[in-house]
């Protein structure tokens, strides 16, 4: 009898150290900050990108002047569908009209690459 109830608390211990598979699995590439940097002969324009888990995301456009914030920053914000399969990121923004922006996307290393429909192309690096 003693066995049986050895055998039984061995078997329950380790199914408590057993867990289901890791949400981390399938990890969305796409989420992250993503920056693009544009020089100018008096400063800097900083494009960034923000995805998160929760399917949002924020674009900013940071504008700085001889090393000091300019005029500012632009911010947007809005929902996000990526669809690996076909390698498409939609946005929508958050705003009046639910404005709608399609991507083709591709990643190399920490690289992100959007192309629009009219073949203009972004390059992010990713932060």
């Amino acid at each position: 009898m003693r066995f049986w109830a050895m055998l039984i608390a061995f078997i329950g211990m380790g199914m408590t150290f057993t867990s289901c598979s890791d949400d981390d699995d399938d990890i969305n590439p796409i989420v992250g900050t993503w920056e693009k940097v544009y020089q100018y002969l008096d400063g800097t324009k900083i494009h960034r990108l923000t995805f998160s888990k929760d399917l949002t995301f924020e674009e900013k456009y940071i504008t700085k002047i001889d090393g000091q914030m300019g005029s500012g920053v632009e911010e947007y914000s809005g929902t996000y569908v990526y669809d690996a399969e076909n390698s498409r990121l939609f946005l929508t923004f958050k705003d009046a009209t639910s404005y709608m922006e399609q991507y083709h996307v591709s990643f190399s290393d920490n690289t992100l690459i959007l192309t629009d429909k009219t073949d203009s192309t972004e390059i992010f690096t990713k932060k």
